[in-house]
């Protein structure tokens, strides 16, 4: 290791330094996945039923990842996944819209304000899928609107892929709460007394919903029947029988078209990879996203490297503050030890 571009000994660069260009945007490209033959099979389970597919598994794990390959792959290349980030105090109506309180209780207390619920509408994921299964006159009606309709819909009647993300970080009621909603494809906007739902020929272009948690915590089993369930398991570091899509694989497709690896460094850095997640005690294992960000780090700092060297402190250094990022495990004297007995074992 040897390129640094910030000391902090309060000497500065006679000139500004040009840092690297990392496009950390490369790791989640939807050309780039790559699926197992099971969760593949999940998928296409989950689409010939119409049901939502439910994905479990650690953070890093690709599951936001899959709904970006679903809409490029069945949907079309420019598709993009409408996303809803589930929060601790998410309730189940604000993954179909959010109405403005505030704002309109101000324009109702200024001088020729707007008051008209309508226009204190903001449509969220699955509000905006649902309505772009419909015609786009359906919503500029529901609007009284062209211009605030276009803001929802592209004005092509068309199915959307729908990534509800961490559901994990809901209320216990919020699952439940949602079930009729998802099961139905409609939701009542309280406000205008309306309720929104697809009808003959538009479920033909229903949304296809994709739901992530990060925990195996207990969902309601009502709302489990209702989903395809898959879990991610880590992928495999040795190839085995069968499709089986291993870390060498996700390295040669998300970094391989941009860098020229010495085989010998990215071996190193495999192994030592494999043999962190296995330290017993750690309190976080590192994530693939993560060990990819780090593969970023050793080519931008020292391109030329042919192996990893257990006594760099810098390489030491980037090992704690990218693969292990809670601070029981970042003990500079702790993670020479294991560098030491990883090359012991190798």
């Amino acid at each position: 290791m040897s390129k640094r571009f910030y000391n902090g000994q309060g000497k500065r660069n006679s000139e500004p330094l040009i840092l690297p260009t990392i496009n950390h945007d490369i790791q989640t490209t939807p050309e780039g996945y790559l699926a197992t033959a099971d969760l593949a099979a999940a998928v296409d389970t989950a689409l010939t039923l119409g049901m939502p597919l439910l994905l479990t598994g650690e953070p890093g794990s690709g599951k936001s990842a899959l709904a970006k390959s679903i809409a490029w792959e069945v949907l079309g290349e420019n598709e993009k996944p409408l996303e809803f980030t589930v929060k601790s105090d998410t309730r189940a109506t604000d993954l179909f819209y959010r109405f403005d309180t505030v704002g309109r209780f101000h324009a109702a207390n200024a001088p020729d304000g707007e008051v008209s619920a309508k226009n204190f509408l903001h449509f969220n994921a699955m509000g905006r899928a649902i309505l772009q299964a419909k015609p786009f006159k359906y919503t500029q009606d529901l609007l009284q609107s062209e211009q605030r309709a276009q803001q929802v819909h592209t004005g092509e009647q068309k199915r959307s892929v729908v990534l509800i993300d961490e559901i994990d970080k809901a209320p216990r009621d919020v699952p439940n709460d949602m079930l009729v909603e998802l099961e139905r494809l409609c939701f009542d906007i309280h406000e205008l007394q309306t309720l929104v739902e697809l009808e003959g020929d538009e479920c033909n272009h229903q949304p296809i919903i994709i739901i992530t948690s990060n925990s195996e915590k207990a969902l309601p089993e009502a709302f489990l029947r209702r989903c395809v369930y898959h879990h991610l398991e880590f992928p495999a570091f040795d190839a085995e029988e069968g499709n089986t899509v291993t870390v060498r694989d996700i390295v040669d497709r998300r970094l391989g078209n941009r860098f020229t690896w010495e085989e010998g460094l990215l071996k190193d850095a495999i192994s030592w990879f494999k043999f962190l997640r296995q330290v017993r005690g750690i309190e976080k294992k590192p994530s693939m996203a993560e060990f990819l960000s780090w593969l970023e780090y050793l080519q931008a700092t020292n391109p030329h490297a042919t192996e990893l060297n257990p006594d760099s402190v810098q390489l030491q250094q980037s090992i704690s503050h990218v693969l292990l990022k809670k601070s029981q495990d970042q003990d500079q004297a702790q993670c020479k030890q294991w560098l030491s007995q990883w090359k012991a074992e190798d």
